[in-house]
């Protein structure tokens, strides 16, 4: 008998022991590879409102869009849209650029919507998403800015 109560006290303890560990909290471990990076910039609003978004999914899919005029943010004029396979060098700049700020320890900043003819932000990396606008954008974001516009610009120039 007392074998008996021993075997089941042991088969109650592993089967408490078996149980799935945690999934890890998201942005956490290695960034991804190049190949898997996945990333979703926008910027709206402003002065002469204006929208731009570049969109990269992973095998580096990319698709850039921009209102076709200031005067038309919500893309009743059109939307100019490119899509093309960015490259291994600007996905691990950006990649880079990204990790550096730190960007799954950032949070949006309160009140964004706020400030009147600003232009809006958001980002979405690892899936995270920061959401500002130019009068706070977050520390080492800036870079991040500048690097995505810059893909947007070459993808699609001003007329």
């Amino acid at each position: 008998m007392k074998r008996i109560a021993t075997a089941l006290l042991c088969t109650a303890a592993l089967c408490g022991t078996a149980t799935a560990a945690p999934a890890p909290p998201t942005g956490s471990g290695a960034p991804p590879s190049v190949a898997e990076f996945d990333f979703r910039y926008e910027r709206s609003g402003g002065f002469l409102p204006t929208y731009d978004s570049l969109r990269i999914k992973p095998e580096r899919r990319a698709t850039a869009k921009r209102s076709r005029s200031p005067l038309d943010p919500d893309g009743t004029k059109g939307v100019l849209t490119s899509r093309f396979r960015i490259g291994a060098k600007a996905v691990k700049r950006l990649r880079a650029l990204l990790e550096r700020a730190d960007f799954t320890a950032l949070e949006s900043a309160p009140g964004h919507g706020t400030c009147a003819d600003c232009r809006t932000y958001s980002i979405e990396y690892r899936g995270h998403e920061v959401t500002f606008s130019e009068a706070a954008i977050p520390d080492g974001l800036a870079s991040v800015i500048s690097h995505a516009e810059g893909i947007i610009v070459r993808q699609l120039p001003f007329h």
